[in-house]
């Protein structure tokens, strides 16, 4: 009848249910904000991650794919990978190609290598870069890229690799640098609260997206040294770049 209650269904029931779908949808786009972070994209971290695809999709669409016994991780020949821009030392020191410092940063060995990269830089990388901001981002991972491939060259000279794992490594370690300060800073101060900043849930996270990333160095052509380079480089320049957003005396972070 037109007096009876309609099963307790009122137009608040209808907005919250509504708000709670686009809370949900927001967090799985953008992340969960209870960190501290400058924006709420990642833009680069999609961008970078597309141009990996298209990378290896062109190279293995002209070079084709290797067997399993020459690539295991699903991907072109070496010298398919060499011919493309990947880090070749002789090519660099005997033939000044130095454009491959450019290219063997967007470089993936194969399909495996590729999604695993992808993943990390769409989970973990984006988050740094909600955090640290576009540019402070971009600025890590470019000096990174540079640090890595150098790396590899001098003590890996006779291989021939990749540098797109590597790079992200580099990520990983300008977040180590303001972790150690961060952590420092508060149990120097002797009062031994943590700052409120620092989830444990999130350094555990990284922690374990840095040893699989790490971990990705046992394919062939995805040199270790290429890896230690990256994470050294972005340790240091993240010292310099990153350090002034953490909460610690002026003379700490001078030291630091």
């Amino acid at each position: 009848s037109g007096d009876s209650t309609y099963s307790g269904y009122t137009q608040d029931t209808a907005t919250t249910g509504w708000t709670a779908i686009t809370t949900g949808l927001e967090t799985i786009l953008k992340g969960d904000d209870v960190n501290y972070v400058r924006q709420k994209y990642g833009f680069c971290s999609i961008i970078l991650s597309i141009s990996l695809v298209l990378y290896l999709t062109t190279t293995m669409s002209m070079c084709g794919m290797a067997p399993l016994g020459v690539n295991p991780a699903i991907g072109p020949y070496p010298d398919g990978l060499s011919g493309s821009g990947a880090k070749n030392a002789y090519f660099v020191v005997e033939e000044y190609q130095y454009w491959r410092f450019l290219t063997a940063p967007f470089m993936s060995v194969g399909i495996i290598h590729l999604l695993c990269t992808v993943g990390i830089l769409l989970e973990t990388g984006a988050f740094f870069e909600r955090e640290w901001g576009s540019i402070n981002w971009l600025i890590v991972l470019a000096t990174s890229s540079i640090g890595a491939t150098l790396y590899s060259c001098i003590f890996s000279p006779n291989t021939v690799s990749v540098m797109s794992s590597a790079t992200v490594v580099g990520l990983f370690g300008a977040k180590c640098s303001t972790l150690i300060l961060t952590v420092g800073t508060d149990l120097l101060s002797g009062d031994g609260n943590i700052n409120e900043e620092l989830d444990m849930g999130t350094v555990i996270n990284i922690v374990c997206s840095f040893a699989f990333t790490m971990m990705l160095a046992i394919f062939p052509y995805v040199d270790f040294s290429g890896h230690l380079g990256g994470f050294m480089t972005g340790f240091f320049v993240g010292m310099l770049l990153l350090t002034r957003s953490v909460r610690a005396p002026p003379m700490v972070k001078l030291v630091w």
